[in-house]
């Protein structure tokens, strides 16, 4: 059906679509040239002003780009969680500590530190030391992860338990949120 009405389409086919480009690959893959999305295009949401756009109706307005920012994000002004950073920092140094797995919350600023090598999602620290560890055992007391008290809670007691019933040695750091309340 799809190869029935492309072909009968005088002119260009444009495929405007929210979200993924699942329909624009389809007609691509039966051998159509198609208007759409850019491959790994951010865009999700087409606007009326978008769609005119594509069309050709409207020609695009120029943004001036932002300035950015001169430097990264950082841990508040007397969060514990900088004390904890520097040391991580120190055993790296020393190579007493190869990797760091973290996740996402406050304390994902600590990779602007040097001080965390991932970021996947919330609770995914442990999940992730897990694999690594199953796959490289010799690096168990090499690496940490780490995750706050809230996270552990939401999402990271599953992969806590998962490590306690699969026997994974290693350590997990727990970080107390409690002194921002």
């Amino acid at each position: 059906m799809i190869r029935e009405f492309c072909g009968s389409i005088d002119g260009e086919i444009y495929v405007i679509e929210d979200g993924y480009r699942y329909l624009q690959e389809v007609i691509e893959n039966t051998g159509f040239k198609v208007l759409g999305k850019e491959p790994f295009s951010p865009l999700t949401e087409w606007t009326p002003a978008l769609v005119a756009e594509k069309l050709g109706l409207i020609s695009a307005e120029k943004k001036s780009a932002a300035v950015s920012v001169l430097r990264p994000p950082v841990i508040c002004a007397g969060c514990p969680y900088r004390l904890f950073a520097e040391e991580i920092i120190l055993l790296k140094k020393k190579k007493m500590l190869d990797v760091v797995f973290g996740d996402i919350g406050c304390n994902t600023l600590l990779y602007f530190m040097n001080a965390l090598d991932t970021g996947l999602a919330m609770g995914a620290s442990e999940a992730e030391r897990i694999g690594y560890v199953v796959s490289r055992p010799e690096q168990a007391g090499r690496c940490i992860s780490l995750i706050g008290d809230g996270t552990e809670c939401h999402t990271g007691m599953d992969a806590t338990r998962n490590a306690v019933y699969r026997n994974v040695p290693g350590v997990k750091v727990i970080l107390d949120n409690s002194w921002s309340r």
